[in-house]
């Protein structure tokens, strides 16, 4: 009797006056509207609605009805609201491409075990560190950079040199160079440098594709089939960091993440 869908029948019967105006009204059929009121009378035992030629009007008990399927209405329109995607925080993140793929993944799983969110994720150049309107912002650099400030700290970045080939040296060999790492490379390496990405993911793929190749990666977890090397003792070592927009930390999404991050 309480059926959501035969209560707004109800209801657009008693304010149209008419079963007709009341069907087209639903995008349903007449007979549907009939059939629908004749079960609320049958279930309640009252007539709730008086037919006549021109017009259908409420009966007393169709009128204390109303009051009641109202309500009712409105608890399940109520409802609807404080638990739709629509009422959960707004949270937008900005992440490298490497970041997106290694680091993010974890932290969202982590995120939505504490506090459902309706998160908008977005591509971030590397080298770019300022989140725009985002709330949270991840990216790579130097480790312990003290020009970097209103970041927070999270998780270093270990560098690997990936060979396909036994016989293959990174000192002779043509290179696949992930950005990051461009700045502090030996002359030697970036005159051998035949491919430059932003995206360590994209390198590895084509690592496998590309025989006689070595690459210059952020550490990544799928490298199977690839003999790695220390990397080169001249590349940075680079860290995790995120940037938390000031107005958003003062937010309760904002700080659960900010205690996770450093948790």
């Amino acid at each position: 009797m309480l059926e959501d869908t035969r209560l707004k029948i109800f209801m657009a019967v008693a304010d149209e006056g008419s079963f007709t105006r009341a069907a087209y009204l639903m995008g349903i059929t007449q007979p549907a509207v009939s059939q629908n009121i004749a079960e609320l009378e049958r279930e309640t035992g009252r007539i709730l609605f008086e037919r006549g030629k021109g017009a259908v009007t409420l009966t007393p008990d169709g009128e204390r009805f109303r009051v009641h399927a109202d309500r009712i209405l409105r608890e399940h329109a109520a409802l609807d609201t404080a638990f739709s995607v629509a009422s959960l925080p707004a949270v937008s993140i900005t992440a490298t491409p490497y970041l997106l793929h290694s680091y993010i993944p974890s932290l969202l799983d982590r995120l939505a075990s504490r506090l459902p969110m309706r998160i908008t994720v977005r591509t971030l150049p590397e080298g770019m560190q300022d989140p725009g309107d985002a709330d949270l912002s991840f990216y790579s650099a130097p480790y312990r950079d003290a020009l970097d400030f209103g970041s927070v700290s999270l998780e270093p970045v270990r560098s690997v040199c990936l060979i396909a080939e036994p016989d293959l040296s990174l000192s002779s060999a043509p290179v696949l160079l992930w950005s990051p790492l461009r700045e502090s490379c030996e002359a030697g390496i970036l005159g051998r440098v035949i491919m430059e990405s932003d995206d360590p993911f994209f390198l590895l793929e084509h690592l496998r594709k590309t025989a006689g190749t070595v690459a210059l990666l952020p550490s990544i977890p799928d490298t199977s089939g690839f003999r790695t090397l220390p990397p080169p003792s001249s590349l940075p070592v680079l860290e995790i960091r995120c940037r938390i927009n000031e107005k958003f930390a003062r937010t309760e999404p904002g700080e659960l993440i900010r205690s996770l991050l450093t948790e």
